[in-house]
């Protein structure tokens, strides 16, 4: 018995062990079975993969990365947000200021607002001017704990270099556009005729100058040139480039603000507010020379190309530059001009020291502020007061001109002597504040004979004091002086001639003039509400800070770039892609343009591009803004390689540049070739 039970027992555990084994093969058969399942699905999951389209790819890869980046994304926009309400810093470019009056009433109008902006509208924000170096200490009374000026531009000792190339400034207009953004070129557009004599500290540079160029010559006939290009490029951007003027290329601001039109110192990442203050240019081209046709027309396409918005000074200016320059509504505003800087009576031991000095007898004379820029019609006002002293022999009125002396002033000099009018005929010149109020108050009528104004701020001085106006009945004077002035044709000698005698004729008429102008300043800002209007532009331009368009720096008017290049790309909702063509030309001094690229600061690609080939890159970015740049390896000057006398640092040149998105290719920058 107890023998069966032993055999009972050990039969049941094998079959237990049986079962066992049993279970662990099915378990294992159907383990076998899985991973055969799996690994099927992973080949057919390959095999399908591997027949997708590249796009397909594409897609997929940019839906990852958009939901990678999405969190990312969300909190920069956030941040972005929280900054972007408030003005901390603004820079201000006033390199094209130039001393005295040259600049006519766009000179005071933009120190006034600065002097606002800082002291009285917005006093939290920081103020960054850039200045030339002519202008540099006359703009120091700017000077406060916000306000801060960086002379950036050289004008004093270029325009001693040579003769050929200086040009009388009068002949710009009142928005004078010059190219200040080179050290090298920008004396010969805007010094005026007085050349200065070299100063010792100037000779020395000069000295130092000739030294260093003549180290460079030895060096490119020792070293390698692929050696010698990266030494003599290191010394033009780090040694030769001023400290400050590097400084200017490289300033972090929330905003730009150029009140002289041209955006010199544009960066596509930063906003920027341009002041157009007229197209005198398109009007009257016959009073420009072909190169300052040729750099206002340039000016003003890049104005309305990289500007956020756009401030007129009149609604004649806005209407015309809506129509040459076809822009949307909303990108172009109109802030009329205030009493920016206001004529405060002077006492009358002032006005006596002045009329003496002047020749001048209280209410005895007409008064014309202006330079003496040809659009300014003073030819046609000599004829005119001319023929009013031939009609009226023993009339003892006089006509004063004031304005910056110059060339012009010079010939109108000379063409008064002509006319046998020295007598009745005064040059006052440029005045100091005192010494125009002076003049102003004291003058019997203002005229304003101009052909062409983007607003006409002595309108508004004469109103303050009780002047009456005979005014031109063009542009946008019409629009200032409204009812309480006098208006003729200035191209009708006639109707100028009738106005005059008219005013002095009929007293009840003048006084109902200064009566008139007296209430129509009450239509015009005070100048704290007028600096309010442009801080109001600057913060709405903040609040849509999303809406900056791409844009890319650092290529010239002629489609060739330098040693670098940045674009930047606004936040948008889909994924897009950059596309950018460039092209190595044929007589570049090497097989091989290398370069590299950067997004955000990250390290994206490296560029190769042979010698007389064109390669279009393409960079997939996300809805994310971007600032992208590029930074190219080799540079060479055609001057040194005997193609032209261009010392310009060339790379390639830039065919396109195209945002890539599903609905269409956002043209960036188009050269045009082919």
């Amino acid at each position: 018995q107890e023998s069966s039970k032993i055999i009972n027992d050990l039969e049941k555990l094998v079959d237990d062990y049986d079962g066992d084994i049993k279970r662990i093969r099915e378990l294992k058969e159907e383990q076998t079975k899985n991973i055969h399942h799996q690994a099927y699905y992973i080949a057919l999951y390959e095999h399908e993969l591997s027949r997708f389209p590249v796009n397909v790819l594409r897609r997929v890869q940019n839906k990852i990365s958009r939901e990678k980046n999405k969190f990312l994304d969300r909190t920069t926009k956030i941040e972005k947000m929280r900054k972007s309400t408030s003005l901390k810093k603004m820079v201000v470019d006033l390199t094209p200021i130039l001393p005295g009056g040259e600049n006519g009433g766009a000179k005071p109008m933009t120190t006034a607002l600065i002097w606002q902006f800082s002291r009285v509208v917005a006093p939290e924000c920081e103020y960054l001017l850039l200045t030339s170096d002519d202008a540099h200490e006359e703009l120091a009374w700017l000077d406060a704990p916000n306000v801060q000026r960086l002379c950036v531009n050289q004008r004093i000792s270029s325009s001693i270099k040579t003769e050929d190339h200086v040009v009388d400034s009068n002949f710009h207009g009142d928005n004078i556009l010059m190219d200040s953004e080179h050290d090298e070129t920008v004396g010969s557009e805007i010094v005026n005729s007085n050349r200065k004599e070299t100063t010792v500290k100037e000779y020395w540079k000069l000295v130092v100058n000739k030294s260093i160029h003549t180290g460079a010559v030895f060096l490119e006939k020792l070293l390698p040139r692929n050696i010698y290009i990266r030494i003599y490029r290191y010394y033009k951007r780090e040694l030769y480039l001023p400290e400050n003027k590097r400084k200017a290329y490289d300033f972090e601001a929330d905003l730009l603000f150029c009140p002289f039109t041209a955006p010199f110192y544009h960066k596509v990442n930063v906003p920027t507010v341009i002041v157009v203050y007229d197209l005198l240019y398109k009007k009257y081209p016959q009073f420009f020379s072909s190169e300052q046709l040729y750099h206002s027309s340039r000016y003003l396409k890049e104005s309305c190309e990289v500007a956020t918005r756009l401030i007129c000074i009149s609604d004649h200016t806005r209407a015309m530059l809506m129509e040459e320059c076809s822009l949307s509504s909303e990108k172009a505003v109109t802030i009329p001009i205030s009493i920016c800087n206001p004529i405060e009576r002077v006492s009358e031991e002032v006005v006596k020291a002045t009329l003496d000095r002047l020749g001048l007898e209280s209410r005895k004379y007409f008064l014309y502020p202006a330079n003496f820029w040809p659009h300014k019609n003073h030819e046609m006002l000599l004829t005119v007061f001319s023929e009013f002293i031939h009609r009226n022999p023993d009339s003892n009125y006089k006509l004063v001109f004031t304005g910056a002396p110059g060339e012009r002033m010079e010939f109108l000099k000379n063409t008064v002597e002509r006319m046998s009018l020295s007598e009745q005929i005064v040059f006052a010149g440029f005045l100091d504040i005192s010494s125009f109020s002076a003049v102003l108050q004291s003058s019997y009528v203002l005229i304003f004979p101009s052909l062409f104004e983007g607003f006409g701020i002595p309108l508004l001085e004469a109103m303050s004091v009780g002047v009456p106006i005979l005014s031109s009945n063009l542009t946008s004077l019409p629009e200032v002086g409204g009812d309480a002035a006098h208006y003729f044709d200035p191209r009708k000698p006639d109707e100028i001639l009738e106005a005059i005698e008219k005013i002095i004729q009929d007293g009840s008429y003048r006084q109902k003039l200064i009566d008139k102008g007296r209430k129509r300043t009450e239509d015009f800002l005070d100048t704290g509400q007028w600096a309010q209007k442009y801080i109001d532009i600057f913060q709405a331009v903040l609040l849509k800070r999303d809406t900056l368009t791409a844009g890319i720096d650092g290529i010239y008017p002629d489609h060739w770039t330098g040693e670098s290049n940045s674009i930047f790309v606004p936040e948008g909702d889909e994924v897009r892609f950059l596309e950018l063509c460039l092209e190595v030309p044929e007589w570049f001094p090497g097989n091989l343009l290398t370069g590299k690229i950067t997004a955000n600061k990250r390290k994206l690609k490296k560029i190769r591009i042979k010698r007389n080939q064109r390669i279009v890159f393409r960079y997939l970015i996300t809805g994310r803004s971007y600032k992208i740049n590029i930074r190219y390896d080799q540079v060479y000057q055609p001057t040194e390689i005997g193609l032209n006398d261009d010392d310009r640092f060339l790379s390639c040149r830039v065919i396109w540049c195209r945002l890539l998105t599903p609905e269409a290719a956002i043209s960036i920058y188009e050269s045009g070739l082919s």
